[in-house]
């Protein structure tokens, strides 16, 4: 028998069970990341027992054969506040299909957000043909509204090991050509003005969100907690402010994680690039920096999405090239009431 009920392990079961499942499903088909036990204390569970409210686990017996977790958001929708969620990291182990696991966890999810009145979870699904079973599941077992779909910016600093790893024959091919006419980014920058993120940075950066926020139909009305933990946590994300008269003017937050194509290889997902008033040269230098950096730590690759608030020449300037929508923006409602309508421009993190 399968029970679905509260998750009750830490970042390092959550890890074992999704890259079990998402592996063995898409492994050497389409580049899906590794979510590592840093990444879920990170995102979902060190020090706010809180969230446990959202985070689902199917269990047989003691052992967690599957996962449904979500965090919840204020998210401001066209300058009005309301609860919501962000998800899914949606897995079901193989022993364990047919018995509508996937369904039930849901279910049970779309309960919770009811009790608190969360009136969304929004969610990512894969395009590619090998990873469009999430995308099916989802229009099967829910009422969702697809809110966009998104390309990336990719900005390719080792192009050798792209090459090998890249699953798809052209875009490995794309990667070795462009290795012949492209560098590396250079480690050698200029930093004038340009340095990390500190705690007492917080109040500017969260002035810097909620002015960008007011300019989008979607986006998460940040907490100061919530963007404390975003910028700064243990060894997890990364973050560069560009100042101005000593204050944060703009910033670069990423994080590394290892994506799995033929085989690992690290990468650098860049959650927020918040550019404030900064001139585009200025925010040209602070993408420079945040590369020097990423290839110092030994990042292959970035990714950014391609949203609407962002300037293209700071980032066709640093060397990184539009890619085709990878990814299906989705909203997703417990209570099944479409509500969001056509969203023109949003700025969620893409999780």
């Amino acid at each position: 028998m399968i029970e679905i009920r509260t998750f009750e392990g830490d970042g390092a079961e959550a890890h074992r069970v999704t890259y079990s499942v998402w592996s063995k499903a898409f492994g050497g088909k389409t580049p899906i990341p590794i979510w590592s036990p840093e990444f879920f204390d990170w995102a979902l569970l060190a020090g706010r027992p809180e969230a446990n409210h959202y985070l689902i686990g199917a269990y047989k017996g003691s052992q967690l054969v599957g996962t449904l977790f979500a965090e919840e958001f204020m998210l401001r929708v066209r300058g009005k506040q309301i609860r919501g969620s962000g998800g899914s990291w949606l897995s079901v182990s193989e022993a364990c299909k047919g018995h509508f696991v996937a369904k039930r966890m849901w279910d049970e999810l779309a309960k919770r957000h009811l009790e608190r009145n969360a009136q969304v979870m929004l969610g990512w699904t894969y395009r590619a043909a090998a990873a469009l079973d999430g995308h099916i599941f989802w229009n099967r077992a829910a009422v969702i509204d697809t809110i966009d779909e998104v390309g990336h910016w990719v900005r390719v600093l080792d192009h050798k090991s792209v090459a090998n790893w890249e699953p798809e024959r052209i875009q490995s091919l794309l990667a070795s050509v462009a290795g012949l006419v492209q560098r590396p980014p250079s480690l050698a920058v200029n930093t004038t003005g340009i340095r990390h993120y500190e705690e007492s940075d917080l109040p500017a950066c969260m002035h810097l969100v909620e002015a960008q926020s007011r300019t989008m139909d979607l986006s998460i009305a940040w907490s100061a907690d919530r963007l404390a933990r975003q910028l700064k946590f243990k060894d997890m994300p990364r973050t560069l402010v560009a100042e101005r008269d000593g204050k944060a003017a703009g910033f670069v937050n990423y994080y590394l994680v290892e994506m799995l194509g033929r085989h690992p290889l690290r990468a650098a997902l860049i959650d927020l690039f918040v550019a404030g008033s900064l001139a585009a040269g200025v925010q040209a230098r602070l993408l420079a920096a945040a590369l020097a950096r990423m290839r110092e730590e030994g990042a292959a690759f970035t990714l950014l999405l391609r949203l609407r608030n962002l300037r293209a020449w700071p980032l066709i300037s640093n060397g990184f090239v539009p890619l085709p929508p990878q990814v299906t923006f989705i909203g997703i409602y417990p209570g099944g009431n479409r509500f969001l309508g056509k969203i023109r421009n949003y700025d969620v993190p893409p999780r």
